[in-house]
């Protein structure tokens, strides 16, 4: 098991400058954006859910640590079966910062992710896979979190991506969504399916069109490998987003 000392990684902390006219987490830190995970049969993501979630501390984690954690994988499963969230059901947003800055989440070495497969949430593992104990040492924690503003042009949410990172998001699924392969998105045709947690690394235009860059999790072949550019404000993109720093 990967052994860890606790100490906090501190937010960069935000100018009132203007945020940079695009940005992109993927040019800034390539080494430390998370691959793009298929969340499978379970709607874990659904609304603010564990796969973004994990996704977004992740990422965090390896840019405040100036590189020194690089990618470490966290267990989406130990979410979906710990925090009273839904389940494979979906869940919130909030809940998952609450429930990371009071009870922590495993590394994925503990309980890799098994739910994209059954659809079942499972129960809270009280061991890893491998037997042995879960530790406290086996554990990462948000120490804060906070809910950025939309407004104002997003100059909130820019500023908080340039500065530290992708941010956990929210949109409405629309049908033709599913049937998205490039370009900028918006939304035409079909009805609402629902919402969906996403994972905002990044901003810009292209070709006159102000877009928002964010990573989904239906796999690497859907999209733009696994990635999706969103006109900004489309589909509530830009609401309900979240940042928060890691305790580890």
């Amino acid at each position: 098991m990967i052994q860890t000392t606790q100490q906090s990684i501190k937010r960069n902390l935000l100018s009132d400058a203007n945020p940079p006219k695009s940005f992109d987490s993927r040019t800034k830190w390539p080494e430390c954006i998370s691959p793009i995970i298929d969340q499978g049969v379970c709607g874990g993501c659904c609304f603010g859910r564990a796969v973004s979630g994990v996704g977004v501390m992740q990422d965090r984690m390896c840019i405040a640590s100036d590189s020194f954690i690089v990618k470490m994988p966290l267990s989406i499963q130990s979410m979906i079966g710990c925090a009273d969230n839904g389940g494979c059901d979906g869940g919130y947003q909030e809940t998952f910062w609450q429930y990371t800055q009071k009870e922590g989440i495993y590394v994925d070495s503990c309980s890799s992710y098994r739910a994209g497969e059954s659809g079942d949430a499972g129960s809270c593992p009280s061991k890893c896979d491998d037997g042995s104990p879960v530790a406290k040492a086996d554990r990462y924690w948000s120490d804060t979190y906070r809910m950025c503003s939309d407004q104002d042009n997003f100059k909130d949410i820019k500023n908080e991506i340039a500065n530290n990172g992708p941010v956990h998001g929210y949109m409405d699924v629309y049908e033709d969504f599913y049937y998205y392969k490039t370009g900028v998105y918006r939304h035409r045709t079909g009805s609402l399916i629902g919402g969906h947690a996403i994972r905002i690394v990044g901003y810009g235009v292209d070709k006159q069109a102000v877009k928002t860059n964010v990573a989904n999790s239906w796999g690497p072949y859907w999209g733009e490998k696994g990635f999706a550019r969103i006109k900004e404000g489309e589909c509530s993109v830009g609401q309900f987003v979240y940042a928060g720093t890691v305790y580890m």
